[in-house]
């Protein structure tokens, strides 16, 4: 498995918290994922999954991309060993933000969250499609299923950006 992490600060998304991103890239066993994962992990503890939604698909391949990393994070003791191998040798906070692999990961000290970015509706109204709403619902379950809390964000796309 291939880890690729970069420490970068955020443009006021999220209250500026520190954060370090993570690509994933592996084979075919659940220990390497066969999954792109590209999440954004901060210093507060949460994995960050940003897409820009336009449409129902790719909205719902952010779904699945929470639901592996939180199962890669919580019931693999070989990524997370490698996940805090990687980010040690980055430095920073980020190194106590992940458990050991030997320990028990505290879950609801975690968090999943979703940013999508969205042009408004014709009233200005930000939502996601009716299609992405009903799949989110399993993804949302599955991800209860680990114990770790889940939010959605929704983020308004400038008119100038298609």
């Amino acid at each position: 498995m291939l880890i690729v992490f970069g420490i970068i600060w955020t443009i006021g998304l999220f209250q500026r918290p520190r954060l370090a991103h993570n690509g994933l890239v592996g084979g075919s066993s659940p220990s390497s994922y066969t999954q792109t994962l590209k999440p954004f992990l901060s210093d507060k503890k949460q994995f960050i999954h940003l897409k820009d939604g336009h449409s129902s698909g790719p909205i719902s391949h952010l779904w699945s991309q929470g639901v592996v990393s939180a199962e890669a994070f919580v019931t693999h003791a070989g990524f997370r060993k490698r996940l805090r191998a990687k980010v040690k040798s980055l430095g920073g906070c980020f190194e106590t933000c992940l458990p050991k692999s030997t320990e028990k990961v505290e879950r609801d000290t975690y968090g999943v969250v979703y940013g999508i970015m969205r042009k408004p509706y014709a009233d200005g109204s930000l939502g996601l499609p009716f299609f992405s709403k009903v799949s989110l619902q399993a993804a949302a379950e599955r991800i209860a299923q680990f114990g770790i809390p889940l939010s959605v964000k929704l983020i308004k796309k400038p008119a100038s950006d298609s």
